[in-house]
């Protein structure tokens, strides 16, 4: 509601229960990008899910290609780190703006740490969001939680290692568009590449995987 939000003042903690009991009500689960794996894990244990349903490729990696969906045209991701290793200018020229964009973030932390915070409800649902997070976790154990993020991680290191490289995505390792060929490969574009081979491999997960938890 555009009129709360526009509000600056506190909500009331009439409101607060409102919005509380709305996202309670109307959403199963709630996870967090901060807290995935943990949010993944916690998935698995609701809801009896397999590992495949959770582990999928990375599509869009450092120094790699994106879909090529923006003018069918293959686009480099940058490697992490390139500019300040690849472009002596513009290092240099990020040095001389360091002094202004420290004082721009300070004003920043310093909008954000004051009223922004407590009257945006955007920070409200995450903390809501988080709450909930906590008290699912505690019911379900946190040792069992634990476990199976462990379990997730490790699982999901050994099917990159086995299937990154089968996986065909739409842009190829050159930059070359390959859409007919990664159709058959993906479930979305590039979302699920290489989900045969995932499912293959982890169809042995209890006999093969290196360090299972």
């Amino acid at each position: 509601n555009n009129n709360i939000n526009n509000n600056t003042t506190h909500p009331s903690p009439q409101i607060l229960s409102l919005i509380h009991n709305h996202v309670m009500e109307r959403y199963n689960f709630i996870g967090i990008v901060e807290r995935m794996d943990e949010s993944l894990a916690v998935m698995k244990l609701l809801w009896n899910l397999d590992y495949g349903d959770l582990i999928v490729l990375s599509a869009k990696q450092s120094g790699a290609y994106d879909d090529g969906r923006y003018n069918n045209t293959c686009y480099l991701i940058q490697p992490s780190g390139w500019n300040q290793q690849q472009d002596h200018e513009h290092e240099q020229n990020q040095s001389k703006r360091q002094g202004k964009l420290q004082k721009v973030y300070k004003h920043l932390d310093e909008y954000i740490a004051s009223e922004y915070r407590a009257i945006n409800l955007d920070y409200l649902l995450y903390d809501i969001v988080n709450a909930s997070l906590d008290r699912t976790i505690a019911l379900l154990g946190r040792d069992n939680v634990d476990r199976t993020e462990r379990q997730l991680r490790v699982l999901r290191k050994w099917v990159e290692s086995q299937c990154q490289r089968e996986a065909i995505f739409p842009c190829s390792s050159n930059g070359t568009r390959q859409v007919e060929e990664s159709s058959k490969n993906c479930y979305w574009y590039d979302s699920g590449c290489g989900f045969a081979c995932v499912d293959r491999v982890l169809a042995s997960y209890n006999i093969r995987a290196p360090g299972y938890m």
